[in-house]
């Protein structure tokens, strides 16, 4: 059995880690590249042999290509936050994978997938003005920039993003802000 674990650090990039009572970290990875590669069984650094099952790996395997972890000499990878929402739905999709989520990066997830309950306030000039839809864009926006992301807003022409995207201008502006160029049809 495998647990992935992940977290977010203070420099807002994920630290994913395998852990496993029986295999370090490379080890883990050296057996995951065996099971890509179909082979049958494995040797291990102490000369036995583990058979590869199916059912087993698979879902691990999957994990660590698509989030794309790879060998460091550490215990943990270092990742873009960008692949928070990526990586919370590979294990939500297979529940093969146990996924340990720390509280920061649940509160990451959280804030994306639902930024109409996010705590962010319209410019005061365009309170009214937004409509319910607009305001969740908005806070998309916000939550996005809140952790360094960014984001395209896309849906049918006429719904307001030129809108969405000033009132984010304008709740983020202050005097060390660069300028900004909003480019519409």
């Amino acid at each position: 059995k495998v647990t992935a674990g992940v977290s977010v650090n203070d420099m807002n990039l994920l630290e994913v880690s395998l852990k496993n009572q029986d295999f370090d970290f490379d080890e883990l990875l050296d057996i995951l590249a065996s099971y890509r590669l179909k082979r049958r069984y494995h040797r291990l650094k102490d000369g036995t042999f583990v058979t590869l099952g199916e059912q087993q790996l698979g879902a691990l395997a999957d994990f660590v290509e698509s989030a794309g972890i790879e060998k460091t000499g550490s215990e943990t990878v270092e990742l873009p936050l960008s692949k928070a929402m990526y990586i919370d739905a590979l294990a939500r999709e297979d529940e093969g994978l146990r996924l340990e989520r720390s509280k920061k990066f649940k509160e990451v997830v959280r804030d994306i997938r639902n930024p109409a309950d996010a705590d962010v306030d319209v410019p005061e000039s365009l309170k009214g003005v937004l409509r319910d839809y607009q305001v969740t864009g908005f806070a998309w926006l916000s939550m996005l920039s809140a952790y360094g992301l960014g984001g395209i807003l896309a849906d049918d022409m006429g719904l307001g993003k030129t809108l969405q995207v000033i009132a984010f201008l304008l709740a983020h502006r202050d005097a060390a802000a660069p300028p900004a160029l909003v480019v519409a049809p």
